[in-house]
């Protein structure tokens, strides 16, 4: 029955993607992942790390039986010898001598693939990334790829509009934009293109600049969670911050006499730039450079940690954890009211039928008003497990276990569902897991 988190199954008898075909020896990690727009389809970059051997690097595509269940993957095909200058060379993209795949996409119907080249140690200086454009004869067979010449984008590694270490990237729905985000001075560039899916005509529009919003920021932090309202207007992300002047200062004292500088993360909110945002009010101040305007929210600080930005699916409220004064153990659950005007109310604890001495973090609100949430407090299999309250007449229920297989004595955490509610996906550090975490599928089958 739909939403009975408590019998969870996963679909198929692998119970997840093994990625069975897939050579995991030695230190391969997987760098992008995609999935088709009918669900059927799961594309995965992958690449041994510190290698540059020609085929060390490789896209493949797993057929889903079931849509969106990544539980029922099956190997379909996979590129041979992508970088070499049969597939590397001649575009225009240019030439580079670096074999470092750092993410895919793919257009609507499986007959073009894009892979972003991280270009950091090319001979060719001044490129942080080069973007080829590939077709395939045959929808989804990279066995049938072939390197579009008349197409490719060189990207700088500016500051102000390229790429640096680039570690993935999105189109827009519509094929006319195109998202890439760098690893190294985090930020997001934004491309926009003539035509839906094809980059031999384009403009790069800027940057969302996360290294160094304000100038207050080290250029080595990195993002550490994203969330968009329904609207795509305003987005929501935490980052870590290091001050200043004015690190937190932890009160253990280390080799007898040094007192370390602790950072902390905090949240930030970004709405994008329209030209009716142009008022008298604020004079213009919307830069349409960058795109979006970020500010801090209202309640961060330098002596606690705001994180994991979730928001509810009718846009109204935002939930977070937070080691703030006055919650109940390590970190908790949060919630804000987003108001008419975008400002947020006063932090509100979600009290402790969800939160305990512990850690409670990753929240996340379906649209059936099911909270669910990674905690070591509640009893659990081991480390973190992901844990479901309902929402009635503004009271939580009890606090219940999703329980095997989606849980496991290892730390499971970042818990997604759908729109629909039916459907989700969890981050797991279990033995077994290729590389740091291991992205695993789930379907409900009853009610709650």
């Amino acid at each position: 029955s739909p939403y009975d988190i408590s019998t969870a199954e996963f679909a198929g008898t692998s119970k997840n993607c093994e990625l069975i075909g897939v050579d995991i020896t030695g230190n391969r990690e997987l760098y992008d992942l995609e999935i088709s727009n009918d669900g059927m389809k799961l594309l995965v970059a992958s690449r041994h790390f510190g290698s540059d051997t020609a085929d060390e690097q490789k896209a493949h595509v797993f057929n889903l039986s079931s849509p969106y269940d990544i539980s029922t993957c099956k190997n379909h095909s996979e590129t041979i010898n992508i970088t070499s200058e049969e597939f590397l060379l001649g575009s225009k993209a240019g030439n580079t001598t670096n074999f470092r795949l750092q993410g895919l996409e793919i257009n609507d119907d499986g007959s073009k693939l894009f892979l972003v080249f991280s270009d950091a140690q090319s001979s060719t200086t001044g490129f942080g990334a080069r973007l080829l454009e590939y077709t395939l004869s045959t929808p989804y067979d990279l066995t049938t790829i072939s390197l579009n010449k008349n197409a490719g984008i060189a990207i700088s590694n500016s500051t102000t509009n390229g790429v640096s270490n680039p570690s993935g990237m999105r189109f827009s729905p519509d094929g006319k934009r195109l998202f890439i985000t760098s690893h190294s001075n985090p930020r997001i560039t934004q491309i926009l293109l003539s035509n839906p899916y094809d980059t031999s005509n384009f403009e790069i529009v800027g940057n969302f600049d996360i290294a160094n919003l304000e100038n207050q920021f080290e250029k080595n932090n990195q993002a550490r969670g994203i969330a968009f309202s329904p609207s795509g207007d305003t987005m929501y992300f935490a980052r870590e911050t290091y001050y200043s002047k004015s690190y937190y200062k932890d009160t253990i004292i280390k080799n007898g006499s040094t007192r370390e500088q602790v950072s902390v993360i905090n949240l930030y909110r970004a709405t994008r730039c329209t030209k009716k945002e142009i008022t008298w009010k604020n004079n213009g101040n919307c830069n349409f450079n960058k795109g979006w305007n970020v500010e801090e929210l209202e309640f961060n600080s330098a002596f606690f940690s705001i994180k994991n930005p979730a928001i509810s699916c009718d846009g109204k409220t935002l939930y977070f954890s937070s080691d703030m004064p006055g919650g109940f153990g390590n970190y908790d659950i949060y919630k804000s009211e987003i108001k008419e005007d975008g400002n947020l109310g006063d932090p509100v604890n979600l009290g402790q039928k969800i939160n305990t001495e512990e850690q409670e973090v990753f929240p996340h609100m379906c649209c059936d008003d099911t909270l669910y949430f990674s905690s070591n407090g509640h009893l659990g299999l081991g480390g973190l497990d992901v844990f479901y309250s309902k929402n009635v007449d503004d009271k939580w229920s009890n606090v219940r276990n999703v329980g095997i297989p989606v849980n496991s004595n290892s730390d499971d955490f970042a818990f997604k569902m759908g729109e629909d509610c039916t459907n989700g996906f969890v981050s797991s550090n279990r033995p077994g897991a290729v590389s740091y975490t291991h992205l695993r599928a789930h379907e409900t089958k009853a009610n709650i």
